[in-house]
């Protein structure tokens, strides 16, 4: 059995989400998670995003992260990246790297972690 491949992502500035088209023509709204974030260990490929100093009491961290637990899934994004900033104003998005399928998500006072499994093929 063929693979599913997404077609395309669409997502706004500011948007911690954004919608995939797949090639059976279906829609998905699934949580962005930033490049800069992603790390290699001996496992293979994972993220961790350190949060920042955000509150764990978020509300939008809160489901944000319950939305990649539950979908298994999400989009990584490409950013320009201002440093000298804190928060949301920190990133701006350039561009969608791939859907990717995800395991063993987590989060703590240390931040947002979880294993990349499986890139979907698509179109970049």
């Amino acid at each position: 059995m063929n693979a599913r491949k997404w077609t395309s992502i669409k997502g706004h500035a500011g948007q911690w989400w954004a919608s995939v088209r797949w090639d059976d023509g279906s829609k998905e709204v699934l949580p962005c998670v930033h490049q800069c974030y992603w790390k290699i260990d001996e496992r293979g490929p994972y993220y961790h995003d350190p949060l920042d100093g955000k509150s764990m009491q978020d509300p939008k961290l809160l489901k944000h992260f319950e939305q990649l637990r539950s979908a298994g899934r999400v989009i990584l994004t490409s950013d320009d990246v201002d440093e000298a900033k804190h928060g949301d104003g920190r990133f701006k998005r350039t561009g969608y790297v791939g859907v990717f399928d995800i395991a063993e998500p987590e989060v703590d006072r240390q931040g947002y972690r979880f294993r990349f499994l499986k890139r979907h093929p698509g179109r970049r």
